[in-house]
């Protein structure tokens, strides 16, 4: 099934589970705003940030340290 015929909370959740995330209780949960517009979500799961921008249309993955895990395109298959 692709990305783009999931809802959002369900991506995320396969795509840490396939991170090898047992626990995913949500942390905090942030509305992202650039130059007064709503761009999107961050959400803590963890050690893991995911990020949902709307305005490209991708699901972003990062670890601890900041580095990239995994990106989803939501119009196309799982990129990265």
């Amino acid at each position: 099934m692709d990305a783009q015929s999931l809802p959002i909370h369900d991506i995320i959740a396969d795509t840490l589970s396939g991170l090898g995330m047992a626990d995913l209780s949500l942390g905090t949960t942030v509305a992202l705003i650039h130059d007064g517009y709503y761009v999107g979500r961050r959400f803590h799961y963890g050690g893991v940030q995911v990020v949902w921008l709307t305005t490209e249309g991708t699901i972003r993955f990062y670890g601890e340290g900041g580095q990239l895990l995994k990106a989803v395109d939501l119009g196309q298959k799982e990129a990265a």
